[in-house]
């Protein structure tokens, strides 16, 4: 709960940077350097404080996508200056917790929220949880201690049989979650905040190529390296394939951290 607290604190910290009599790199330099900080503060919690895998997962993203909001800030408040300069308490407040990464002044919203709908959502995002809960403690965890034990061992080819026998027991846990996370959670606080553009995923099914894929499965963070690294470099002059590149080594190192340190 307190690094939740420090978290939330240190995203805050953009309502008074946004208003310091700095040039605009430099306002943008201020918010790098917090995102940075946010992330070391969230991993060293985690590596010291967190014992369970999951609640150290859940603690990293929350504190990626909270990075991840401050840089957005940083750069239109500081390097482009493309809308009002200074945003409002309430606006940071609305940003924090709406389901995008790329910060704006004023979201589409919608008319009204619907109870039913967020009766439904909530009902989704419990399923989930619980039906993940369960799967995990019956199919994965034997598989995983049998799978560490022939790694100690040096047994490797009961090694790849455990790696092999966690193969479709993870692909069902990926699924769920992804259910549970970009149509529930995220349609959830759409749905309470009435926002707008609820294009959290495309077919990502249908996909012919791992780069379409990589474009439709995560809209949000799709779009934040988008316009934050990718159309960056570009205008900087380089070449399309290093921006991808750089795109795809910034998402990894991202993915890395969130899945390595809890372990």
């Amino acid at each position: 709960m307190k690094l939740q607290v420090a978290l939330v604190a240190s995203y805050f910290l953009s309502f008074f940077i946004t208003r310091l009599k700095l040039p605009g790199w430099a306002i943008y330099c201020l918010h790098l350097a917090l995102a940075t900080a946010i992330n070391c503060l969230a991993s060293l919690c985690v590596w010291f404080n967190v014992p369970n895998p999951a609640s150290g997962i859940v603690c990293l993203l929350v504190s990626i996508v909270i990075s991840g909001k401050v840089i957005s800030i940083g750069d239109f408040k500081g390097l482009r200056r493309s809308q009002q300069s200074q945003p409002s308490l309430k606006q940071l407040a609305f940003f924090l917790f709406a389901p995008t990464m790329v910060y704006c002044d004023a979201y589409p919203l919608a008319n009204s929220r619907s109870p039913k709908r967020v009766l439904g959502l909530v009902l989704l995002i419990l399923f989930t949880i619980s039906f993940e809960y369960s799967f995990a403690m019956q199919y994965m965890l034997p598989s995983l201690y049998n799978t560490a034990s022939a790694f100690d061992d040096g047994d490797w080819l009961k090694l790849a049989e455990g790696v092999f026998k966690m193969a479709v027991p993870a692909l069902v846990l990926w699924t769920m979650g992804f259910v549970g996370f970009f149509h529930g959670l995220l349609n959830l606080l759409a749905e309470i905040l009435r926002f707008g553009d609820r294009h959290f995923y495309s077919a990502w099914w249908n996909s012919t190529s791992l780069s379409m894929f990589w474009r439709q499965w995560n809209r949000p963070v799709h779009l934040f390296l988008k316009v934050h690294v990718f159309e960056p470099l570009e205008l900087m002059g380089a070449p399309r394939y290093v921006a991808m590149a750089i795109v795809f080594l910034v998402s990894a190192i991202l993915h890395e951290v969130a899945i390595s340190v809890p372990f």
